[in-house]
């Protein structure tokens, strides 16, 4: 892959001349010199200062969705040429914690029973597994919140419905329930970053209210831990409708303008074989 490219990514992460050379051993000038190569190469800007302030041009964005497909295919590429992935079918995937806690049990469970296929498999909150894409660390996602449609591909793995979820003994259970009476209670939430901690303050927004309205908030990233909570009434959450059990304890109710479907997608860097091996892992 192009040291330039290289360069430029790491450049878009600093935003910073001077940590960009630091992290790659290479004078400024340098990283000057090859930022502007570059520039050169596809008469444009891709980065300007507004006084001491460096900014990314637009159009610098779809050339760092190419540089992290490329060095994705690169990797690839080197990596089975050099033999050095293991035997089978190996595939690195990252799963957000609803999905990977409740949804895809079954399909682990299919695709491991051959003896051939491996899988390295990440469970975390959107945010964090976004990067390890972009850093050639998985080659596909399932993701059950928005991510940024102009960077990733993507493709429909399926439709949730996300609600209010509270103890079966909770007044709000099985009743649709009017957005006020929501502040009086104790709100458990996952933390910062996560897909349905996300999808619930953007609905929040867009009824132009916050989670600050709440009597309390309880951020744990533990799905599990927020279920025993709210089972033991000692507060109420949002989620994906499919984290409930038989025999756990818990009920949903509905909120206009919050309960509604949404979809669960699998993510990928654009032109790569991410939907490929994902139709391998479900075939």
């Amino acid at each position: 892959m192009d040291n330039r490219l290289e360069t430029f990514l790491i450049l878009c992460e600093t935003m910073n001349y001077r940590l960009t050379a630091e992290r790659i051993h290479l004078s400024q000038p340098a990283i000057t010199k090859q930022i502007q190569s570059l520039e050169e190469e596809f008469s444009c800007r891709f980065f300007y200062y507004d006084g001491k302030k460096l900014h990314r041009t637009e159009e610098s964005y779809p050339l760092e969705t190419y540089a992290y497909s490329l060095r994705h295919n690169y990797e690839k590429l080197k990596s089975r040429l050099q033999q050095k992935e293991e035997g089978g079918n190996f595939l690195r995937i990252g799963l957000t914690k609803t999905i990977g806690d409740f949804v895809l049990i079954e399909d682990l469970n299919r695709f491991l029973s051959s003896k051939e296929n491996n899988v390295e498999l990440t469970i975390d909150n959107t945010e964090n597994l976004l990067e390890l894409l972009r850093e050639n660390q998985k080659d596909f996602l399932i993701l059950e919140g928005n991510f940024d449609r102009t960077r990733y591909d993507s493709y429909l793995f399926s439709q949730e419905y996300f609600t209010g979820i509270c103890s079966s003994a909770h007044p709000f259970a099985q009743r649709e329930i009017p957005l006020e009476s929501l502040f009086q209670e104790t709100i458990i939430l996952r933390e910062e970053g996560s897909g349905s901690r996300n999808i619930f303050v953007e609905h929040l927004a867009l009824l132009n209210e916050s989670i600050h309205r709440f009597s309390r908030t309880v951020s744990i990233s533990s799905i599990h831990s927020i279920k025993k909570l709210v089972e033991k009434n000692l507060g109420i959450t949002f989620a994906y409708e499919n984290i409930l059990e038989p025999g756990d304890g818990l009920s949903t109710f509905s909120v206009e303008g919050i309960s509604s479907y949404h979809p669960f997608n699998i993510v990928y860097l654009p032109d790569t074989e991410g939907l490929a091996l994902a139709r391998q892992f479900f075939s």
